[in-house]
């Protein structure tokens, strides 16, 4: 039988904590578009429904993960790509896509910072948003 020696491990190394750094690319384009079509106020209203509507997705994802419920992770993930897709959300929705794969792969340990990352993106969707409308 033959055995291994493991060498300590060398007191020189450093503990790297890393931080998240996220890139938010929006598709500008459907937001100047409904900014151009609809009254102001209504265009406000209909980008602060669609924000709300992705929060609350994103509490149903959450729960169904809690419950381990991951065929609904993924019913909410479509529901959340297309709202996302409508107001130009573009890497919300490649999240959402990639959500939906991790579920139909059974890979469960890619859940978890998926929907971290997600909760980043639509934490950040707003200011997105509105600095894509400030630019029409």
């Amino acid at each position: 039988m033959q055995t291994y020696r493991l060498d300590p491990v060398p007191q020189t190394r450093r503990v790297v904590r890393l931080v998240p750094n996220d890139r938010f690319a929006i598709d500008p384009t459907p937001i100047r578009r409904l900014f151009q079509t609809l009254p102001q106020d209504q265009a406000e209203d209909l980008v602060a429904h669609a924000i709300d509507d992705l929060a609350k997705t994103l509490d149903r994802m959450e729960d169904a993960l809690a419950n381990c419920c991951f065929h609904d992770i993924a019913l909410h993930a479509n529901e959340a790509a297309a709202v996302a897709q409508a107001i130009g959300l573009t890497d919300l929705r490649t999240v959402a896509d990639h959500l939906i794969r991790c579920v139909a792969a059974g890979n469960t340990n890619a859940l978890l910072p998926l929907m971290a990352r997600f909760s980043r993106l639509l934490n950040h969707a707003p200011n997105d948003l509105w600095t894509a409308k400030g630019a029409v």
